[in-house]
């Protein structure tokens, strides 16, 4: 069976998706646990907190799909692509499409920051954090 993982993270690369990931774990539960909130974000924006589900889910979409293609060796500008279509659909979603919620503009801002952080923070995975396999196979 021929494996579509074309290269294998660093140790250092597989630690900072895990610690990006629980990152933005500890923000989302920010929303129902007070003493995960952290004033430095409340003191900036008061409602950062009922905002910050549009920014995690776009994140986390963006960081392990790209990851994962990263591993796959697909290039970087298809990552790019992608974070710019959740941007899309973010906007589009919250401007024209309010089924299950109502329109906010600053939801879509959120998630369009969410893609872009997660797009930033995975180049030093696509440029440093990875080797190629060996040319064994399973």
């Amino acid at each position: 069976m021929k494996n579509a993982f074309t290269k294998t993270p660093k140790i250092w690369a597989a630690l900072y998706i895990l610690i990006l990931i629980g990152i933005n774990y500890l923000l989302f539960f920010g929303r129902n646990y007070d003493s995960l909130k952290c004033p430095y974000f409340q003191k900036i924006s008061p409602s950062f907190y009922s905002h910050i589900s549009n920014f995690s889910i776009s994140f986390i979409f963006v960081l392990i799909i790209g990851y994962l293609w990263i591993l796959q060796g697909i290039a970087f500008k298809k990552i790019i692509i992608m974070a710019a279509v959740i941007v899309v659909l973010n906007f589009s979603y919250e401007l024209f499409l309010p089924l299950i919620n109502t329109k906010d503009l600053v939801d879509a801002y959120f998630g369009m920051a969410g893609s872009l952080l997660a797009t930033i923070l995975l180049l030093p995975i696509a440029i440093f954090g990875t080797k190629l396999k060996s040319g064994k196979t399973d």
